[in-house]
């Protein structure tokens, strides 16, 4: 405190020392003493008046709870972002594109996809340093958009499959239930398809009919 209010003249630290004596003023019994210590007080002119802020003299503030953070947490947290950015690099371009990065960040990623082995790894370790100071939260919204979207697509190839084996098999309303999911398809061209494909399951030919009734279908649902 002291320091602080050498920067102030000689009168104001005067005026300081006393504008805080006030609280020091002792208590006593006697009545005229009282209101002689009020008189007093009241006279006492303020460091307001002479444009200083209490908060200039105040002492300085309490410093922040320090938040301890053990090593196997920091080795964790640094163990999640090296997976994170394995997960970044084994992307496809389009897929890479969909993500919001940084442009230093993308191009170590695509960096790391063109080298092997120790210069690999090495790559992989400075991209898990980069996201350490940066928000990945968006990074992993991004990826998590990604894989349910790749679930959706694993889902309807199942089903396409699966509508595809129906109609090659015969089995009854396939193709009516096709017609009633999908009512802009071509009756006749799938059952062209289907008679198609039959032949070439009879005569061990190579599928192509069957390739074809799949890309049809597939046609139909976008």
């Amino acid at each position: 405190m002291a320091l602080k209010m050498l920067k102030y003249p000689a009168y104001i630290r005067q005026l300081y020392k006393v504008h805080n004596m006030k609280q020091y003023i002792p208590d006593t019994n006697d009545t005229q003493q009282n209101e002689e210590n009020e008189n007093s007080n009241r006279n006492v002119p303020s460091l307001a008046d002479y444009g200083i802020d209490d908060a200039i003299l105040a002492p300085p503030p309490e410093p922040d709870e320090i938040i301890w953070v053990s090593k196997s947490e920091i080795k964790r947290d640094a163990e999640d972002l090296k997976k994170l950015g394995l997960e970044l690099v084994n992307l496809s371009p389009t897929e890479l594109a969909y993500i919001p990065l940084e442009e230093q960040l993308k191009n170590a990623i695509i960096l790391a996809t063109k080298i092997k082995k120790e210069g690999r790894r090495r790559q992989l370790q400075l991209i898990g340093k980069m996201l350490r100071h940066i928000e990945v939260e968006p990074i992993i919204q991004a990826l998590d958009k990604l894989k349910n979207r790749h679930n959706q697509s694993v889902v309807l190839l199942h089903k396409l499959e699966a509508m595809r084996d129906a109609l090659l098999t015969g089995k009854e309303d396939a193709l009516e239930l096709v017609m009633n999911q999908y009512p802009d398809a071509d009756r006749q061209h799938l059952r062209a398809l289907v008679r198609n494909a039959q032949k070439e399951q009879a005569a061990n030919k190579p599928p192509k009919s069957s390739r074809l009734i799949y890309q049809y279908l597939k046609e139909l649902v976008n």
